[in-house]
């Protein structure tokens, strides 16, 4: 177990700039040569060129699919006796 946290931590390497005020912490910016966000061109969104509009709106379907299918799944139960009684 410890040799995998070890091993995870490899690439947590950099600088985090962090405003602190009192009960609130705000990251100003962070530097690391592992960055995520310098891989993908350093921006959100369509504007990064990573996807297509299309593409992105697939890709939101797809990640609704759980709780779409949990939602209808609830909805199926709902007249057996498993279904909690309101």
């Amino acid at each position: 177990m410890e040799a995998l946290f070890v091993s995870s931590q490899q690439r947590v390497t950099g600088e985090v700039h962090v405003l602190l005020r009192p009960g609130m912490t705000f990251v100003e910016g962070v530097a690391s040569r592992y960055s995520l966000m310098k891989a993908s061109k350093g921006a959100y969104g369509e504007s990064a060129g990573e996807w297509t509009a299309a593409e992105a709106h697939g890709f939101s379907k797809m990640l609704a699919l759980p709780g779409i299918f949990y939602t209808r799944a609830g909805r199926a139960v709902r007249g057996t006796q498993h279904w909690p009684h309101r």
